[in-house]
């Protein structure tokens, strides 16, 4: 699949021209996380965002007593970390990947 295609497929970019794509392909890269890896942290500062190509995460916060507070799963073609890029807060939720 060429990148292209697969952000035409994320509901965020479904709408941009070819153009805008590519550019946006050009600034990607693709990285991998083995099951149970965090890949950020509540409270860290953002300076990305993510697209999953494959596999399920799970989003999550403190609970307030050293547990986890489950807020979803996401999946192919779901994203997520474009809050904290577009607020310039730190990051509200941690994420880790299940598969």
């Amino acid at each position: 699949m060429v990148p292209t295609d697969f952000l035409r497929n994320v509901k965020l970019f479904a709408n941009l021209p070819e153009e805008e794509l590519i550019n946006i392909c050009k600034q990607a890269e693709t990285r991998e996380f083995p099951r149970d890896a965090f890949i950020c942290k509540e409270g860290e500062e953002a300076d990305s965002m993510y697209i999953i190509k494959s596999g399920i995460v799970q989003v999550f916060c403190d609970d307030g007593a050293g547990g986890r507070k489950i807020l979803t799963h996401l999946k192919l073609g779901e994203y997520f970390g474009e809050m904290a890029l577009l607020t310039d807060e730190p990051r509200t939720a941690s994420i880790v990947a299940l598969a």
